[in-house]
């Protein structure tokens, strides 16, 4: 019985011993990462959350004698020995190891494994980040939603998009996600007075579009009998204020308050045979819609730079648009390409195709209203200049102001116009918004 009683001692000393050592080398406690510093012969050292590929990198703590293995994101990467003392690794972070959702195992993304002869230890948290892989917003497909409306972000790299928030702080439901656009349901308590920036997150960082999501304090022409309209000056068009005959003239549930319809009825537009506009059109005088914003608006100012504005108002077509331009004339008196006070809007694309030809892409409604951005930089040739600058300049030269539908080549591409069948466009909301913060 003795010799029995101290073979089971024996037994669990060792059951003892190997639950010890196992332990340490998962994790040592003579190893411990600190923090993570940038290192960089141009820059001050500054403790970093993030890093770039090919940059060097300092990580710090103590128990790094006898490194033998280092990985980032699971894959291991190499280190110069004479680069690593007991308390820091200096390392460059190679372009080779994956980022975001590349990483086959996903509870090794944002880590660094660091592997000595005394054991190993994690270190959780810190990102690595592709350049090519930076997430970036570009646009709002409709930036006045209702709560339930469907709106796309577009952008680069969005896939791995976890959250989107909205400028009141309530967060969207992502119904889809890729690369270049995010499906997302407006939540339903959105407070639409509350404007500014959508705003998605990926990997903890947060990335923001431009500050103009519910701006209506910037809204010049709403029921389109506003002081800036041009009495007498519109041609083949109806305006709506009735929500019964808004919603029967769209087939949505939510549409803008005003609505203004060009052409009045749905009708049938040849190809035009040069570029004027013969109907369908409404004028107004835009230094009065911007002159009365300067007065009455604490965030667009007269010295605002037209630099940081652009002009947007929603948009619905029962069918996509598949031909012609909407022109938006600050000089109605001018047509073509390459004047600082015209854009021509074509919404649509032709695209190439594998065969060398072109393919016509339409512009889709799909998911209701769309919100056309259109940026003073984009006005060919325009010089930038304060908004109060160029509204002067629009009032000296008497410009009236001009929007409208033609079914012509305006902007000389070379596309052949089709004729459209039971053609009609909705226009809502005409407004000046921010492009960049106006604090």
């Amino acid at each position: 019985m003795k010799n029995l009683r101290i073979t089971y001692i024996f037994i669990i000393v060792l059951i003892c011993y190997s639950f010890f050592s196992c332990k340490k080398d998962s994790a040592s406690s003579s190893i411990q990462v600190t923090g993570v510093w940038s290192h960089s012969r141009n820059t001050e050292p500054t403790q970093i959350s993030s890093v770039f590929f090919n940059n060097w990198i300092r990580i710090h703590g103590n128990g790094f004698t006898g490194l033998q293995r280092v990985y980032f994101n699971g894959t291991q990467v190499p280190f110069i020995p004479i680069y690593v003392t007991d308390t820091d690794i200096i390392i460059n972070v190679p372009e080779t190891i994956p980022t975001g959702s590349d990483v086959t195992d996903q509870t090794l993304l944002n880590t660094i494994k660091l592997v000595t002869t005394a054991g190993q230890i994690s270190f959780d948290g810190f990102i690595f980040r592709d350049p090519d892989k930076i997430p970036s917003i570009s646009g709002i497909s409709y930036t006045m939603p209702y709560a339930g409306d469907l709106i796309e972000v577009y952008g680069k790299n969005l896939k791995d998009a976890n959250a989107v928030t909205f400028p009141d702080s309530t967060k969207g439901t992502i119904k889809s996600a890729n690369d270049s656009i995010l499906q997302v349901i407006v939540p339903a308590n959105i407070d639409r007075q509350k404007y500014g920036r959508i705003t998605i997150e990926i990997d903890n960082e947060r990335y923001s579009s431009a500050p103009y999501m519910f701006f209506q304090n910037g809204i010049f022409l709403k029921t389109f009998t506003e002081e800036a309209m041009v009495a007498g000056g519109s041609n083949g068009i109806k305006i709506y204020s009735n929500p019964g005959d808004i919603a029967a003239l769209t087939g949505l549930q939510r549409n803008p308050e005003y609505v203004i319809a060009i052409p009045a009825t749905k009708t049938d537009i040849p190809v035009a045979t040069n570029n004027g506009i013969s109907g369908n059109f409404f004028k107004f005088h835009a230094y009065k819609a911007f002159n009365k914003l300067i007065e009455n608006n604490s965030e667009i100012k007269g010295t605002t730079s037209i630099e940081n504005l652009a002009i947007q108002f929603e948009l619905y077509m029962p069918s996509p648009w598949i031909s012609g331009a909407i022109p938006f004339k600050m000089n109605k008196n001018r047509s073509g390409v390459n004047y600082a006070y015209l854009y021509n809007i074509t919404a649509w694309e032709w695209k190439k195709v594998t065969t060398g030809g072109l393919e016509l892409s339409p512009f889709g409604f799909d998911n209701g209203w769309k919100t056309i951005t259109l940026k003073f930089s984009e006005f060919p040739t325009l010089a930038m200049s304060s908004l109060k600058d160029y509204s002067t300049s629009l009032q000296t030269n008497g410009f009236e102001s001009l929007v409208g539908y033609t079914n012509y080549d305006l902007n000389e591409d070379g596309h052949t116009p089709q004729a459209v069948k039971n053609f009609q466009m909705y226009l809502a909301n005409f407004r000046l918004v921010p492009l960049t913060s106006l604090e």
